[in-house]
C-alpha cells in the first residue's frame, strides 16, 4: 500500500475532522456482533474490536505477544511471568513466529477484515487497530522476578514482536484502499521510564514501513510531560481529567503536524456519570487554546473516550459514542463557524 509518508518525512495528510473512534476494546463476547456495533457507533473511523470478555487470550498483553500460554505463568504479585528456564524459547517465538493476529487471539480482528471486504464500512475514511505497547508489555510481563523491560534480550525480543504484529495489521488493513491507522497502547506512559533509546520508535517506524499512521494512546493521567512517544502521527490522551489542556510533547507533535486523538469522554459504568455534551466541547476548545487555531484543531482531532470499554456494559458503551459524536458533530459546527482567521489551513 502507498505510505501516507513523503519521502521527505513530511506530516501525513490525513484529517478526521472530529470524527469518532474507539481505543479497541468492547464489553461484547460475539465477534460478529462487536463488529455491528462498530459500524453503527464509529462508521468513520471504524476500528476492529478487541473482545477480553470473550477468552483471557484476548487480554492486552497475551494478544501484543501471541505465544504458547504453557511459556508463562503467574508470578508472587498475579502479574504474567514467563516460566523460568523458558526464557530462550519465548524469545525465540517472539522473533520467529508469523505475526498474524489468530483467530482464538484476536476474534474481532477476522471479523473486522470480513465486514470491512462484504463492504459493511462504507462510511469509513479510515480503519483502525490497536496493540499494547513495549513499555506496557515489558512492565505487565515479568521474568526472574524483575520486570521483562530490566532483561535488555527479552525486551528486545518484546519490541520486534510488537513492532511485527502492528506491521501486519497495517498491512491487512492497507487492502481497503483507505488510510491505516495503527494505535500503540501505553497505559503506563509517564509512569515506566524505557532504558535506553525509544522503544516506540521501533514500532512507529515498522507501522510506517508498512504504509500506515502511527498511534499512540495513553490513559495515564501524568501531569508532566510526554517522556516518550512524541513522534506519533496521532497522539490519544485523557483530555477529560487534563484541566491544563495539551502538555508540551502534544502540543510539539500538533506542531508537527499529528492528529489529536481527544480521549474527552470519561469510561464509566453508569451511563448517567456521563458529562453533558457542552462540557465534554468545552473542554476540547481548552485544548484548542495551546494551539491557537481553532480550525485545524477540529480538522485534526479524533474523539475517543478515554480507556477501553470492556469493563463497562454495552448500554455504557454505546452511551459512550453517542456522547462522542453529539461532540463531534458541535465541534465540528464551532471550526465551521469560527472566524476567516481561525480557520486558516
Amino acid at each position: 500500500a502507498p505510505s501516507l509518508h513523503t519521502m521527505t518525512d513530511e506530516a501525513p495528510t490525513w484529517r478526521p475532522r472530529a470524527a469518532v473512534t474507539g481505543v479497541g476494546s468492547l464489553p461484547i463476547g460475539e465477534p460478529e456482533r462487536a463488529v455491528a456495533f462498530v459500524a453503527a457507533h464509529a462508521p468513520e473511523v471504524p476500528f476492529w474490536p478487541q473482545l477480553p470478555q470473550r477468552s483471557a487470550s484476548e487480554g492486552m498483553v497475551l494478544q501484543a505477544l501471541g505465544v504458547d500460554r504453557s511459556l508463562l505463568t503467574a508470578d508472587a504479585d498475579g502479574r504474567l511471568a514467563v516460566l523460568a528456564g523458558a526464557e530462550q524459547t519465548f524469545a525465540d517465538q517472539l522473533l520467529d513466529r508469523d505475526p498474524a493476529l489468530r483467530q482464538d487471539e484476536a476474534a474481532g480482528f477476522a471479523a473486522f477484515v470480513r465486514a470491512v471486504r462484504r463492504g459493511d464500512l462504507r462510511s469509513a475514511i479510515a480503519l483502525k487497530g490497536q496493540v499494547a505497547g513495549p513499555l506496557t508489555v515489558g512492565w505487565a510481563l515479568s521474568a526472574g522476578g524483575r520486570p521483562v523491560s530490566t532483561h535488555p534480550e527479552l525486551f528486545t525480543a518484546v519490541v520486534h514482536r510488537i513492532a511485527a504484529r502492528a506491521a501486519w495489521q497495517a498491512t491487512v488493513l492497507a487492502a481497503a484502499g483507505l488510510p491505516v491507522l495503527i494505535s500503540v497502547d501505553e497505559p503506563v506512559l509517564g509512569l515506566v521510564e524505557p532504558e535506553g533509546g525509544d522503544p516506540l520508535d521501533v514500532v512507529y517506524a515498522a507501522i510506517r514501513a508498512a504504509g500506515g499512521l502511527a498511534g499512540l494512546h495513553s490513559c495515564a493521567t501524568v501531569t508532566a510531560d510526554l517522556p516518550v512517544g512524541a513522534a506519533a502521527d496521532v497522539v490519544g490522551l485523557d483530555l477529560h481529567t487534563r484541566a491544563s489542556g495539551l502538555p508540551a510533547a502534544a502540543r510539539r507533535a500538533w506542531a508537527g503536524g499529528a492528529v489529536l486523538a481527544a480521549g474527552l469522554v470519561p469510561t464509566v459504568s453508569d451511563p448517567a456519570a456521563l458529562p453533558a455534551v457542552a462540557d465534554v466541547v468545552t473542554a476540547w476548545q481548552a485544548a484548542a487554546a495551546a494551539t491557537g487555531d481553532l480550525a485545524q484543531l477540529a480538522d485534526r482531532t479524533l474523539l475517543t473516550a478515554t480507556c477501553g470499554l470492556a469493563g463497562v456494559g454495552e448500554d455504557a458503551a454505546g452511551a459512550s459514542f453517542r456522547l462522542a459524536a453529539a461532540a463531534g458533530r458541535q465541534i465540528r459546527t464551532l471550526a465551521e463557524g469560527a472566524p476567516a482567521g481561525a480557520r486558516r489551513r
